[in-house]
This record gives structure tokens, sequence and C-alpha cells, in this order.
């Protein structure tokens, strides 16, 4: 049946199916539960990737920090050994310049002692100069005394051979003028004999004198030495002999 124009339709119930209000609530909060699983899930999960990056990355910085801190400690070992044997080798250098200085400055030191010792012992060389030249004198005074004593005794010879010509031939004045000068070139042969004689002993004893002089002349050297030189400054060896 058709019905009148601006006349309402009428609907049969069995073709059109309306949710009733009670399901209709409960459909709307099985979905949004629904959602909101999911999107707790979801949050979940992102949360739970950020807490495994987390820890991958705390694990990371742990290990890198172990790593730093072990090369740190290598180096600084590395460095440490490196710098205590640059410290050994530059105390070592330090020690060797301070002995050569030690050295120099302790030969120094014994130079100028020596030329102390030297001034020392020239006092006593300049007197044992002294005694050999008069040694030497008196030496030649004892040769000189000696020559005299014999040109007296051939003197005297003569005048005893003329003395006795003299008188072979009676002339006894002329002959005991002979002999007298025959008496005189013996007297003075005997006294130059002598006057050799203790020339020759002052010689002999002014030598023996001198060769006290060689001891003295050590001694003062020695002794001017010591005095001039520390006593934590090794002595030359010369004075150790």
């Amino acid at each position: 049946l058709l019905a009148a124009p601006g006349a309402p339709v009428a609907v049969a119930a069995e073709s059109v199916w309306a949710p009733s209000p009670a399901a209709s609530a409960s459909l709307m909060e099985t979905e949004v539960s629904d959602a909101v699983l999911a999107l707790a899930k979801g949050e979940m999960m992102e949360a739970r990737r950020h807490a495994m990056a987390a820890g991958m990355s705390a694990k990371s910085a742990r290990q890198s920090y172990e790593d730093v801190l072990a090369a740190g400690q290598k180096y600084g070992k590395e460095v440490g050994q490196g710098v205590l044997q640059q410290i050994q080798q530059a105390a070592a250098e330090q020690a060797g310049e301070a002995v050569r200085l030690r050295l120099r400055w302790e030969e120094a030191i014994r130079v100028k002692a020596r030329a102390a010792g030297v001034r020392a012992a020239g006092l006593y060389e300049q007197a044992q100069l002294r005694d050999v030249m008069m040694a030497g004198t008196w030496s030649e005074r004892s040769d000189q005394f000696r020559a005299a004593e014999l040109q007296e005794e051939s003197a005297a010879t003569q005048a005893g051979t003329q003395a006795q010509l003299y008188r072979d031939a009676g002339d006894s004045e002329g002959a005991d003028v002979f002999y007298h000068q025959a008496e005189t070139a013996v007297a003075l042969s005997k006294r130059y004999a002598k006057e050799a004689e203790a020339a020759k002993e002052q010689s002999a004893a002014i030598s023996k004198n001198s060769e006290v002089y060689t001891v003295a002349i050590q001694a003062a050297s020695a002794r001017a030495q010591w005095a001039n030189t520390p006593k934590d400054v090794p002595p030359d060896p010369s004075l150790l002999r």
C-alpha cells in the first residue's frame, strides 16, 4: 500500500536494529578499554626499549669509564716510568758533573799547595846551593895549597942540591944560603900541606852538611803542602811516598 503523499512512512521493526542504550554503553567501554590497553602496551614497549637502551648506554658508559681508567693508569705508569728514568738520568749527569767539578777544584788546591811547597823548599835549596859553592871553594883552595906544597917541595929539593954543590966546592957560605932556602921551602911545603888538608876537611864537612838540606827541602815542601791542603782533599800522591 502506498501511503498518501506527506503521510509518515511506517518502518517495520524487523528491518532496522538499533542497540539499546545499555548495549551501546557496554560497547563503548569495551572499545575504550582495548584502546587504553593498546596504548598502555605501546607505552610499556616504548618504555622497555628506552630501558634497554638506557641499560646498554649505562653498560657502554661503564665499560668506557673502565677503559679510560685502565688506559689512564697504564699511561700514568708509562709516563711515571719515563719521568723516573729522566730524573735518574738527569741525576746521574748532575752527579757526574759534580764529581768533575770537585776533581778540578781538588787539583787546583793541590797545585796551590805544591806552589807553597816550592816556596818553602826554596829557602833550603838556596842554603844548600850556598854551601855547595862554599864547599867547592874550599876544595879549590885545598888543591891550590896542595899545588903550593908540591912547588915548595920541588924548591926545597933544588935548594938542597945547590947547597950540596956549594959545600962540595968548599963554599960553605954559599951552601948555607941554599940550605936556608931549602929549609924555608920545606917549611912552606909542610904549611901548605896542612892548609890543603884543612881546606879539604872543610869542603867535606860542608858537603856532608849539604846532604841534610836534601831532607830539609823535602820536609819543608811536604809541611807546606799539608798546611795548604784542606782535610777533605786527598793530598798529592808524591807526599805519600
